[in-house]
């Protein structure tokens, strides 16, 4: 029983030592500037600041954000926490999230701090009102919210009902965050780490793709080869005189648009109808482009919703389907056609995807083709 009881103490101690010393570390921390921030964190903000003065420039939003509402990021820290802790309704938070996003290297450690205060946000007798299980009639909550919007972190919740112990705990997940995120980018030409496992993906493709290549079309896998003759007519039905000649273009023309063409249907549209005419090198070329993450930019994009490029200003909000793909960068374009021409499904190239992310996404379309590859040949022996 003795040593149970130590054991505890033990335990309870180094939780209390650790729960110290990311105080300290927190506190003597200072986030960089946006060029040395991990990319995802430095990519989220400049989200946030486009969305704005998107919104700010948009006269359906006048009602909402009047001229004014531009000189919030001037006001000082107290007037902020003010606002934060006394206004009620949601424009206060707009007001809060868009000054901390201008001011975020002292905005998002202030919010940290704040966040294990539970109190009303006033006197009025304001029911819950619960937005991904904050509390936004809390302090506690709203902090929770502005910091879940702004990082796309995700350290917990702040309900109403949330002790003050839960909050400590969840306070804690978010200075280890914001210490995570105080640590400079080394710039890329240092990243061993990164450059290892990219030239290792490399080889590795390079290696497949030189030994085999894909069967004919009566040997793909049936939703692949159903694509296949799906696209080939279509691009016979609806092509003009001039399109016609673009499954016959070389593939340096081809990928060249691809990787630079703004115009949807050039960049897109266009490549995808090359690719389904020469998918023996087309799928291999796509594959290879997972890993590039140019942000080439989109116009013409009819009918599609891209996630996260609406709420960044880059698109209008129109009615159509919405893809997680980032078109507006080749990554996205080109696990975009992927999944359209094969109808495999690995995973999204989105807005943030980080390097590592893509260098995996890309393993999983290798494995697919070298699997395909490997029952091809195990077929012809039989």
């Amino acid at each position: 029983m003795k040593g149970l009881i130590k054991f505890i103490f033990i335990v309870v101690f180094f939780y209390l030592l650790l729960g110290c010393q990311t105080h300290k570390v927190f506190s003597e921390s200072t986030l960089p500037d946006e060029d040395k921030l991990e990319i995802f964190f430095s990519n989220t903000l400049k989200s946030h600041q486009r969305r704005f003065e998107s919104q700010l420039k948009n006269e359906q939003f006048s009602d909402i954000y009047p001229p004014s509402f531009s000189s919030i990021k001037d006001k000082t820290e107290k007037e902020i926490y003010d606002i934060l802790e006394k206004e009620d309704g949601n424009f206060a938070i707009d007001k809060v999230e868009y000054w901390v996003v201008n001011n975020y290297k002292v905005g998002l450690k202030g919010l940290i701090e704040r966040i294990t205060n539970n109190s009303k946000i006033s006197d009025l007798n304001l029911k819950p009102e619960m937005v991904g299980g904050n509390d936004l009639t809390r302090v506690a909550g709203r902090i929770n919210h502005i910091l879940q919007h702004i990082t796309y972190g995700d350290m917990g919740e702040a309900g109403g009902n949330a002790t003050k112990r839960d909050l400590k705990k969840l306070q804690l997940k978010w200075m280890k965050f914001y210490i995570r995120e105080c640590k400079e980018i080394v710039p890329p030409n240092n990243t061993n780490k990164v450059i290892r496992i990219s030239n290792k993906s490399i080889k590795k493709y390079e290696k497949i793709f030189s030994e085999c290549t894909l069967p004919n079309e009566d040997k793909l896998p049936k939703p692949f080869n159903k694509n296949i003759k799906k696209h080939k007519n279509i691009y016979y039905k609806y092509s003009d005189s001039i399109r016609l000649l673009i499954k016959d273009k070389p593939k340096d023309y081809i990928f060249n648009l691809f990787e630079n063409e703004r115009e949807i249907t050039t960049s897109v549209g266009d490549v995808e109808s090359w690719v389904v005419f020469n998918y023996k090198t087309g799928i291999q070329e796509l594959i290879k482009r997972i890993t590039n993450n140019k942000e080439v930019g989109l116009v013409g994009s009819v009918n599609l919703i891209i996630d996260g490029r609406v709420e960044s200003g880059d698109m209008r909000l129109e009615t159509g389907d919405v893809i997680f793909d980032d078109l507006f960068r080749v990554s996205g374009r080109a696990n975009y056609l992927l999944k359209e021409i094969t109808s495999e499904d690995f995973g999204s190239a989105g807005m943030y995807a980080s390097e590592i992310e893509l260098i995996k996404l890309q393993r999983k379309w290798i494995k697919w083709y070298s699997q395909i590859c490997e029952k091809n040949t195990n077929l012809k022996k039989q």
